[in-house]
């Protein structure tokens, strides 16, 4: 079990929660995203494009080649081990296909800050403001339409192989049938 968001450290407990190890970089800069994409390998992502590694399920974590432009992640999906996506400020997103090494840019058509990233029926989707619901399309990021937008998703859960969920301000929340992206069912 891993935590990040409390300043530069990076919190695991292997023991449910029990007892708790937190490895400190010495940063005035704040993890805002985790992921591993395999038992052993994980990224760390922090506010001024931080990048930290780890090889070994996270016993030692090396810096990495910060992301340029003072990027500061909202999310992060990898689909294998090498490629993956990075959602930030303004709408920026990013993406790898060397393992998190290095991150270029991708069009995200929607322009919104997408929140949080999530697959669903084998592809890549983001959810975040202005209602917006997005899927990877090629190397783009495209709106998903649905009746009724809503202000601001803000996060998103795949319920079954058909429909998203997704969650906003006041508890708000939506399904989207995938037989039907076009249609939304306030619930």
């Amino acid at each position: 079990l891993w935590v990040c968001g409390s300043g530069p450290n990076l919190i695991d407990s292997t023991d449910q929660g029990k007892t708790w190890r937190v490895v400190s970089f010495d940063e005035d800069a704040q993890f805002t995203a985790l992921t591993f994409t395999s038992d052993t390998h994980g990224i760390a992502f922090g506010e001024f494009g931080m990048l930290a590694f780890t090889n070994d399920g996270g016993q030692t974590w090396q810096r990495g080649e910060p992301i340029a432009g003072d990027f500061y992640t909202y999310d992060t999906l990898f689909t294998d081990a090498n490629t993956g996506y990075a959602t930030g400020l303004a709408g920026q997103v990013l993406s790898t296909i060397d393992g998190g090494t290095s991150w270029v840019r991708m069009d995200n058509t929607t322009e919104a800050p997408l929140y949080r990233l999530f697959m669903h029926a084998g592809a890549p989707h983001g959810v975040g403001a202005n209602g917006t619901l997005a899927r990877l399309e090629g190397d783009q990021w495209v709106r998903v339409a649905y009746d009724r937008p809503v202000l601001s998703f803000l996060g998103a859960a795949v319920s079954g192989s058909q429909s998203i969920v997704v969650g906003g301000p006041g508890g708000l929340l939506r399904t989207v049938q995938s037989s039907n992206l076009s249609q939304a069912d306030p619930s």
